[in-house]
């Protein structure tokens, strides 16, 4: 058996690849975050194969901000919950403290936990990220459709500054 991964950065300000990194079948999605040069105040949106605590505390250190799923077994605990329109999707909007031995370590900081259900499916998708500000109905609804499914694309998530925002596949 052959196989071949691309590791493709967007800038979904122009959908244009700002980065691609071709490897044999074995090399693990989390390891091509290593590749990258994190910009600061850039948003990467990645799925859940991307989840390693240190790596993401790397970006978190570097002012870029990151979106991914959570994995199921995330050990953590909550230290605030804001109030949500449930009407919106949003079932809980938490900032969270990891406990596990190894993850509190490699990311000391707070994250935001996100539950979201899907109106249309009705998959309730949890994601993690360490934007702390709140992120508008529109913003969601952009972000999830390209962190759900890691063959679409998705359209720009707007804010304030407009930063650059990275989708990985």
């Amino acid at each position: 058996k052959a196989a071949v991964k691309m590791h493709t950065l967007l800038d979904l300000r122009g959908n244009i690849p700002s980065f691609i990194h071709i490897s044999d079948g074995k090399l693990h999605d989390v390891h091509a975050l290593d590749l990258l040069v994190p910009e600061p105040g850039a948003i990467y949106v990645m799925d859940r194969g991307y989840v390693d605590f240190g790596k993401l505390y790397a970006l978190h250190l570097a002012g870029a901000f990151f979106v991914t799923r959570a994995k199921s077994n995330i050990d953590f605990h909550r230290v605030y919950s804001a109030n949500t329109d449930r009407g919106t999707g949003v079932m809980c909007d938490q900032t969270i403290a990891l406990d596990g031995f190894y993850t509190k370590q490699d990311y000391p900081a707070h994250l935001r936990r996100v539950r979201f259900k899907d109106p249309e499916s009705g998959k309730t998708l949890v994601f993690l990220t360490n934007q702390m500000t709140f992120f508008e109905k529109m913003h969601l609804q952009q972000a999830f459709p390209s962190i759900n499914s890691s063959a679409e694309e998705s359209t720009t998530i707007n804010n304030q500054l407009n930063p650059p925002i990275y989708s990985q596949f």
